[in-house]
């Protein structure tokens, strides 16, 4: 009856692992972040694999605007206007906004990081570039709207 039970659990959790994963090519800087408008800024956001939150999945607004959605071990890649952006995600209320000056032809690098509570919630954090170059090529490209 205890091999049963275990098994089931083990089978339970097997199937949710793969739940809300990106889809997408293993992150590579030269193929994935290559800048065309030189007068634009470059945004890189990223949410590194880990099991909170694991199947829950984030939109990415910049400036009102919805930029993408990240599953657990995804980022996307987006070109932008240089000036005065207000990021969060869709968890309005509970998340706390990230506001950053960008420049034009310059790469900036944010995570989304779930935060387990009683409620849960996610937290968008401006990244040096040394970190999420460490950290960016565990994950995969997610698919960006048009």
């Amino acid at each position: 009856m205890k091999a049963w039970y275990l098994a089931t659990l083990i089978g339970f959790f097997g199937l949710l692992s793969g739940c809300a994963s990106a889809p997408g090519a293993q992150y590579n800087k030269e193929l994935h972040v290559k800048q065309n408008n030189k007068s634009a800024s470059q945004v890189v956001v990223y949410r590194y694999k880990q099991f909170a939150g694991s199947a829950d999945i984030t939109e990415i607004i910049d400036n009102g605007e919805a930029k993408g959605s990240i599953a657990n071990g995804g980022f996307i890649v987006y070109e932008t206007e240089p000036g005065i952006h207000k990021m969060h995600t869709n968890t309005l209320g509970i998340d706390q906004p990230v506001t950053i000056d960008m420049s034009a032809n310059q790469t900036y690098y944010f995570r989304a990081d779930f935060r387990p509570s009683w409620i849960g919630f996610w937290r968008l954090s401006a990244i040096h570039s040394q970190q999420a170059a460490s950290e960016l090529p565990q994950t995969r490209a997610m698919s960006n709207p048009e």
